[in-house]
């Protein structure tokens, strides 16, 4: 086969290209037909494939979680078992901390009307004399409450501040003046009551404002002070001190007499260990 053969027979294989159609111009009429035919070798499963796969990929849109969160809660048992848990702890830390803050306010009281009642004294010294010379006179072994009255209003009602004074008496047995004392009430709360005797004038001091009749009352809420008290140290001083009426000079003389004596020595007690309860107190 020669080359021109070759030539001529490579031409006819190569397909024959259409030829071009004209475009549409201006002026012709929308009767004008566009083809839009298909080929025909077109496999209509794999077009039917790639319609699916389009739809399903378009589809693809995440989707908002359903699943129900749990809330969170204690069962009844669990609630329960907390409660008495709080309850054994409170049980046993609250009367701790409630006796701490009650040595507190007694030691801060006692040491305050200590300091009070003796500034009123020099106050009323300057306009009546030497707390020394001071009238005394019981008129009988325990003083009405007239003159317990008197003596108050006279000496110190106006040297200090008061809420309020009345008749009463902190101790319920006849033999200790009865209900012929006088009760005075000071700013802070503390309680004290005035009664005079043939030995002097004896102060009951309530750290907590009441004022308790019964002679046994507790060593923590009654305290016993003496203004001018025969075989005292205030017999030859004017001024207030704890009780100390017919003390033997020592510390076990305290400690026995706060504990067994209706307590009056236990604000001394308190007074020689710097106005401070001693861990050993009989609280």
């Amino acid at each position: 086969m020669n080359i021109e053969e070759q030539k001529a027979r490579g031409q006819e294989g190569k397909p024959v290209n259409p030829s071009p159609q004209p475009s549409p111009t201006r002026g012709e009429g929308v009767n004008s037909r566009v083809d839009f035919s298909l080929p025909e070798k077109l496999d209509c499963r794999a077009s039917l494939a790639m319609t699916k796969k389009n739809s399903s990929t378009a589809d693809a849109v995440p989707l908002p979680l359903t699943r129900e969160v749990k809330k969170l809660a204690f069962t009844l048992a669990e609630v329960l078992i907390t409660l008495g848990i709080i309850g054994v702890v409170a049980a046993m830390t609250l009367p701790a901390l409630i006796e701490h803050h009650q040595k507190k306010v007694v030691e801060t009281h006692l040491q305050k009307f200590y300091t009070v009642i003796n500034q009123a004294i020099k106050l009323s010294a300057v306009g009546n004399g030497d707390p020394l010379d001071w009238d005394i006179s019981p008129g009988s072994t325990y003083a009405s409450y007239d003159v317990n009255k008197k003596f108050f209003e006279k000496y110190l009602l106006k040297y200090l501040k008061v809420t309020k004074y009345e008749q009463c008496g902190d101790r319920l047995s006849s033999n200790y003046g009865g209900s012929n004392r006088v009760c005075v009430w000071l700013p802070d709360g503390t309680a004290f009551t005035l009664g005079m005797d043939i030995n002097g004038i004896d102060i009951s001091v309530f750290p907590f404002g009441k004022v308790d009749k019964n002679i046994n009352t507790p060593q923590r809420k009654r305290f016993g002070f003496n203004f001018r008290k025969s075989r005292t140290e205030t017999q030859n001083i004017g001024g207030v001190e704890p009780y100390t009426f017919k003390w033997d000079g020592t510390l076990e003389g305290l400690y026995e007499k706060c504990t067994n004596e209706s307590h009056n020595f236990c604000a001394k007690l308190i007074q020689v260990n710097g106005w401070k309860i001693p861990d050993d107190y009989p609280w």
